[in-house]
């Protein structure tokens, strides 16, 4: 099945594709069989074969990300909206089939930088004012954004930069996704136990009360799981392993039953290596991304030639925030 893109799941240089933002998935030969469908000849041949850049209608900032056919065919729901390249003196046109002069990662980054999304809220200020708290992106106004011509090595700086941030912000989501789900993980996997295997005995309950937030009090062999639970260990090394693990993963993870309901992972020590493994790669790719972004804004500035007045620009989308949140 092809999945279909919300535009709300789009990000700059994030198509919103990943397990955690795709919610629906269509059948392609069904719509392509289909004499009743909404898809246009036209449409459904940018979808299967076009290159594209796609963009949500709504954002708070322009966010584009490139989606190329090749590598899976996509679908967007009504959110989602693209654009197809043209090289007409450098401006952009939908539905528009196009050579390859003009480089889809190229427009990407001049789009997703801070100059041209200064340009689009300033230019059409009020258009982007009106429908706070986002602002909305047309066509029609888009078409007009200055794309700088580059040379080679400018355009394979910037188209290079792109393509990092497109492949780190898809994997980001991804482990950031890992991350979320990975108790879920443990237990499709069988790797849980019942949360009550691992204890002596329960010397204080509230049988019909849920557990959702844990405030650990142990002595010695007894941990206070909250004011209403308090559980006794074989071992007060055992002890202090649950309590620190809880103290740790239990918010998040294990809370928001009964204690008779919950569950544990069947090694807790595991657990936390995985954790710290996905979450050691999710900050690496973050200062990663971070670092690529603060290049690419820079080597724009340099394009556009308006380097002396980046502090406005940068306290303009400041404020522009500030306001529509």
């Amino acid at each position: 099945a092809t999945p279909v893109v919300s535009g709300a799941s789009i990000e700059p240089f994030y198509l919103g594709d990943t397990e955690a933002d795709v919610e629906e998935y269509i059948d392609v030969s069904a719509v392509q069989s289909d004499d009743d469908t909404q898809v246009s000849s036209n449409k459904l041949d940018a979808f299967l074969n076009k290159p594209k850049l796609a963009y949500c209608q709504t954002s708070p900032r322009l966010s584009f990300a490139v989606d190329e056919p090749t590598t899976t065919t996509r679908f967007y729901n009504l959110t989602g909206y693209f654009l197809l390249m043209r090289d007409v003196n450098g401006t952009l046109s939908n539905y528009t089939d196009g050579g390859d002069a003009v480089d889809l990662h190229y427009i990407a980054g001049l789009l997703n930088s801070d100059v041209l999304d200064f340009y689009y809220k300033a230019y059409y200020e009020h258009l982007a004012f009106r429908h706070a708290p986002a602002m909305r992106n047309l066509p029609s106004y888009l078409h007009h954004l200055p794309i700088y011509v580059p040379d080679d090595d400018e355009k394979e700086t910037i188209k290079s930069l792109s393509k990092s941030l497109h492949e780190a912000k898809r994997e980001h989501k991804r482990l950031s996704h890992e991350l979320e789900t990975l108790f879920e993980t443990y237990q499709e996997r069988g790797d849980t136990i019942r949360f009550r295997t691992k204890i002596s005995s329960i010397v204080e309950t509230r049988e019909n009360y849920n557990i959702n937030t844990f405030t650990i009090t142990r002595d010695g062999t007894e941990i206070e799981l909250n004011r209403y639970h308090t559980v006794e260990m074989y071992s007060e090394d055992e002890a202090e392993k649950l309590a620190s693990f809880l103290e740790d993963f239990g918010d998040e993870y294990i809370g928001g039953d009964k204690l008779r309901n919950l569950e544990l992972p069947t090694d807790l020590d595991e657990f936390r290596d995985e954790h710290d493994d996905l979450k050691d790669r999710v900050e690496a790719l973050s200062s990663e991304m971070d670092a690529d972004v603060a290049a690419l804004n820079d080597k724009v500035y340099e394009l556009y030639e308006i380097e002396e007045y980046r502090d406005d620009v940068e306290e303009y989308l400041k404020s522009f925030l500030t306001v529509i949140q």
